[in-house]
């Protein structure tokens, strides 16, 4: 639960190109070209624990009225997966949940290493950096960058 307006949620989430000022493991994160359907942007991020750099290409779709933020990478290991964010507004704030849909068709053992070890340690442990650093500049007025550790 993030305890700030669904506004300030909602616009920290789909700003990615500010991602580098407000969280410390995103590196880069560049815009290359705005569509009707969306924008392709390109990302690079560090694993916190055991810093791995990983990148990734997505066109990113913003649902605003639906209160949502869609990915669906087109570049890197990650290609195909599905991303999607949403927001709901409680009496406490604002429950924010990213639900990963990834099920490339590799052959065996790819199935096994897409969930052992691309989604559970990479996805997983680099979302869940992105939903506290989101948490912790939402509640401090959108402006403030996590530490380093």
């Amino acid at each position: 639960m993030i305890a700030a307006p669904l506004e300030t949620v909602y616009r920290l989430a789909a700003h990615v190109e500010d991602w580098p000022h407000l969280l410390a493991h995103y590196r880069t994160v560049e815009v290359h070209a705005e569509r009707p359907e969306g924008r392709i942007v390109s990302m690079a991020a560090l694993r916190r624990g055991i810093p791995i750099p990983v990148h990734w290409k997505a066109l990113q779709t913003l649902e605003t009225d639906a209160g949502r933020v869609l990915y669906r990478h087109v570049g890197g290991v990650t290609r195909g997966m599905r991303v999607a964010w949403t927001f709901a507004v409680g009496s406490a704030g604002v429950d924010t949940r990213i639900v990963h849909d990834f099920t490339p068709p590799w052959p065996w053992p790819g199935p096994w290493i897409a969930r052992a070890i691309v989604c559970r340690f990479f996805v997983h442990g680099i979302a869940e950096q992105t939903l506290i650093g989101i948490k912790a500049a939402a509640e401090a007025g959108g402006h403030r960058r996590e530490p380093q550790s």
